[in-house]
């Protein structure tokens, strides 16, 4: 399926995906996280960063693209500003449909209230987000990278509510 422009230019030979880190509590459903997975050469044919690909941290609030990363260990890079094979600068830019992730985002919640806990996958087209998955026990290093999940007093709320730890 064709990406979005942007995206395509950014990495053309992967697909590059979003997750979504949300969960639910007693005021409704809310973001814990989120971060952009791209390609390179050596992660074709996937996005992933563990498999050399890059996680780019997204504000929650806004959006924009923050901090790129590779996940430590796997490379030994410095903080990245661009892309290191196309050159295209990232950092600091708005992601392309975002208003429509978080709507989509508050469907899902709304169809599936037992939902508590998820990572939700996005892929962008031209036109549209497409729902990949959503996964129940999303793994958290891509997130985490880029510091702690736990800055945000609701999110510890929850994780503590939930036996994450005490």
């Amino acid at each position: 399926m064709p990406q979005q422009p942007f995206l395509a230019r950014l990495v053309p030979h992967t697909s590059n995906t979003l997750r979504v880190l949300t969960a639910r509590d007693e005021e409704g459903w809310f973001l814990i996280g989120s971060a952009l997975k791209l390609g390179t050469s050596q992660s074709w044919p996937v996005d992933h960063p563990l498999r050399a690909g890059i996680s780019v941290s997204v504000d929650c609030a806004s959006g924009r693209r923050l901090s790129p990363r590779f996940i430590p260990g796997e490379r030994d890079e410095p903080e990245l500003t661009a892309h290191p094979e196309t050159s295209i600068v990232f950092q600091g830019r708005q992601l392309p449909h975002w208003d429509e992730v978080l709507a989509l985002l508050d469907t899902r919640h709304r169809l599936m209230p037992s939902v508590l806990y998820a990572g939700w996958n996005f892929l962008m087209t031209a036109h549209r987000v497409c729902v990949i998955e959503g996964n129940e026990k999303p793994g958290l290093g891509l997130l985490q990278v880029h510091g702690p999940l736990v800055t945000d007093p609701r999110t510890e709320t929850f994780y503590r509510r939930c036996g994450v730890f005490d």
